[in-house]
């Protein structure tokens, strides 16, 4: 757990699943409280995946999600696959405060890259990226299909 002037880094429990539906809806993401609640007990209960929270007073502002990966083709490394700021809060060091956790948390894990995807279109998110370290090593697109 970190804390920077009134900041605290924690893991996400529970009682946030309403803080994290409502900032994943300004991620573009919008998802019911309900689903989040269940998904977060999924992911307290193991060691290599974690939601992390920025909160200032008893209020959650930001969240990241973390995965170690293991394929066989790779070096085990940590996924950060979701990020955000409440928009009231970005530009005042929050994310950057996350993202050292977030470094910190794959240091425990004994590895030592994490990588993360942005949106093409989040020119803000990727500038953010390459001033907190992060270098561009690739593009590419994303595929979906829904199986019935």
């Amino acid at each position: 757990m970190r804390v920077k002037e009134d900041i605290i880094i924690r893991r996400a429990g529970a009682a946030d699943c309403k803080a994290l539906a409502a900032l994943s809806a300004q991620l573009g993401y919008p998802c019911k409280e309900e689903a989040v609640k269940e998904r977060i007990a999924g992911i307290e209960a193991e060691d290599e995946r974690a939601v992390l929270v920025a909160e200032t007073g008893e209020q959650v502002i930001g969240w990241t999600t973390l995965e170690v990966v293991r394929h066989f083709y790779l070096d085990p490394c940590v996924n950060l696959s979701g990020f955000v700021i409440d928009e009231r809060y970005r530009g005042r060091g929050v994310g950057r405060l996350m993202i050292r956790e977030a470094e910190n948390w794959v240091r425990e894990k004994g590895l030592d890259v994490l990588r993360l995807n942005a949106n093409a279109v989040r020119k803000n998110a990727h500038r953010f990226y390459e001033n907190n370290g992060f270098r561009k090593v690739k593009e590419q697109f994303v595929y979906v299909k829904n199986i019935d």
